[in-house]
C-alpha cells in the first residue's frame, strides 16, 4: 500500500488507510481506520484494550491524517476528487462495537460504530474527539 500511495502522490504513508472518503461538498477528507475490537471485561483486560488503541491503532491513525494533510488534492485525487479545494482532514475511528478509548479523558480523534458511519459522514458539523453520540431526531 506504501508504494502503491506513493506511486499516486501521497509519499511516506505508513500502513494502509481503510477507508478514504474525499467529500468535496463540505472540503471534508476523512481517513477512517477500520477495527473490530473483541470485548475486555476484565480490568487488566481493559487497560491492555485501551493501550492497543491509543498507542497502537489511535497514533497510526493520527500519522496517517497527519501524511494524508500534507498532500490533500492527491489523496483526494485517489478518491475520483480532482480539482483544488481548501481540503480539511479528519481522522475517523470506527468500530462494530463502542469502544472504551473513545471515553478517555483526551481520546484526540472521534469513535463511532459502523452503523452509524453514514450518519457522521453526511452531518455538515466536524465531529469532536471521543465518541460521537447518535443524535435524536426532533419532535
Amino acid at each position: 500500500m506504501e508504494k502503491t500511495a506513493a506511486r499516486l502522490g501521497v509519499p511516506d504513508l505508513i500502513g494502509e488507510i481503510d477507508l478514504l472518503v474525499a467529500d468535496s461538498a463540505t472540503g471534508r477528507l476523512w481517513v477512517i481506520e477500520a477495527k473490530n475490537p473483541t470485548g475486555a471485561v476484565a480490568p487488566h483486560a481493559l487497560i491492555q484494550h485501551i493501550q492497543k488503541f491509543t498507542t497502537r491503532y489511535r497514533d497510526k491513525l493520527l500519522a496517517k491524517a497527519a501524511t494524508v494533510a500534507a498532500h490533500p488534492n492527491q489523496a483526494a485525487a485517489v478518491c475520483g476528487v480532482t480539482g483544488e479545494y481548501d481540503w480539511r482532514v479528519l481522522p475517523l475511528m470506527v468500530t462494530r462495537t463502542i469502544e472504551p478509548a473513545a471515553f478517555l479523558a483526551d481520546p484526540h480523534v472521534p469513535y463511532i460504530t459502523a452503523e452509524r458511519l453514514t450518519a457522521v459522514l453526511a452531518n455538515p458539523a466536524d465531529p469532536e474527539p471521543g465518541w460521537i453520540p447518535a443524535t435524536e431526531p426532533a419532535h
